[in-house]
């Protein structure tokens, strides 16, 4: 009999080896052929809405902060995408669903530069999946949706419009093209959001995710300018969550410069003939800049013949190549004769620098 026990307790502690793998029961919601209601669109996506929590614990196990974020299930396996802002610099998350029920969850990458975070919870707990729409084709005037937890207020809905696409933000601070927050090819809307509502789905009427809601502006007193609100765009988020989820890093192409748009203004108080390009205000030791030739002051107009403009930025056009690839760049040197170009190989982006970024405000 004892050894007959022992037999058991051996065949049972194998059991995990032989069993079925996980098999998520939720199940992918599909866009609408047609626009639906704002109540249809809700309740179609609402089951795939979450809300995050994340901390660092004591050394009891308490904690004296933590934040609260909203975010999204992108797929069966329990990918959930927030904000970078939301989790950054915290070691426990908490995923919260639509229906009270709430699982940890793990972190699996960061994203930095474009303000996007991947976490994993048990795909048997998911009860939703929503599908990503294209943010390169919302429409400024379409009607939007955001939902989210403001101020940890769960399931909050708020309505209004796209207002605009490709956007870099609507204060200085916002135009700086960097390693960090690089606030960049936005989607514009004008569906109220606060805090706690970052990393939270912004939806088409057809139930598809455009964006996730990242940022409103300020003004000088620190209230928000009503309407002026921004999404992470769909399309961004599926190509980085993609290589985080694959090894939990970025491979992201650097020339290795800072840089700001030149706007109109600009173009008016330093008589410029243009108001496209960007300004280069940096060049890093032994980048590719440094080792093209490029230096501060100098005006990039274009790259591979595609111009640099307010709706097609330089992050933009940069989110279409890989490390390694090899870009023809056409620049204006102050001190120079007219346009001139410059082949460059482009690098790729240190893990490291975007560990060390520091954490961005919410909204």
């Amino acid at each position: 009999p004892h050894r007959l026990f022992i037999l058991l307790a051996l065949l049972c502690s194998t059991l995990p080896l032989f069993a079925a793998p996980q098999v998520s029961l939720a199940q992918e919601t599909e866009p609408a052929t047609t626009e639906l209601t704002t109540p249809e669109m809700v309740e179609r996506v609402l089951p795939g809405v979450v809300q995050i929590m994340a901390y660092t614990p004591d050394e009891d196990g308490s904690a004296d902060f933590y934040g609260i974020g909203s975010g999204f299930v992108l797929d069966a396996e329990g990918h959930i995408i927030t904000n970078w802002h939301v989790v950054t610099g915290q070691e426990v998350f908490y995923v919260t669903y639509t229906n009270g029920t709430y699982v940890e969850a793990e972190l699996i990458g960061l994203d930095a530069r474009d303000d996007i975070a991947v976490l994993k919870v048990d795909p048997e707990t998911v009860p939703a999946v929503l599908p990503l729409g294209d943010s390169d084709a919302v429409l400024p005037g379409e009607k939007v949706v955001a939902i989210g937890s403001p101020s940890g207020i769960t399931n909050t809905i708020t309505e209004g419009v796209a207002t605009g696409s490709g956007r870099t933000g609507a204060e200085p601070g916002l135009y700086l093209q960097s390693q960090c927050g690089n606030y960049n090819n936005m989607v514009q809307h004008s569906a109220a959001i606060n805090n706690g509502n970052s990393g939270g789905p912004l939806f088409n009427m057809r139930g598809e995710v455009i964006g996730i809601n990242t940022i409103s502006i300020l003004d000088e007193s620190g209230a928000d300018l009503a309407g002026i609100y921004f999404a992470v765009p769909s399309n961004t988020i599926a190509k980085r969550a993609a290589d985080m989820i694959d090894d939990g890093e970025l491979s992201l192409p650097v020339i290795g410069i800072q840089s700001i748009p030149i706007t109109i203004p600009d173009a008016i108080l330093n008589d410029l003939p243009f108001a496209a390009g960007v300004l280069v205000t940096e060049v890093a030791t032994d980048s590719p800049a440094e080792r093209a030739g490029l230096e501060e002051n100098m005006i990039i107009l274009a790259i591979d013949d595609r111009d640099i403009t307010k709706d097609d930025t330089l992050s933009e056009i940069l989110f279409n190549y890989d490390p390694g690839d090899t870009i023809t760049i056409t620049y204006l040197d102050p001190g120079g004769d007219g346009e001139q170009t410059v082949d460059l190989r482009l690098a790729e982006l240190e893990q490291e620098t975007i560990e060390s970024c520091e954490e961005v405000p919410e909204e």
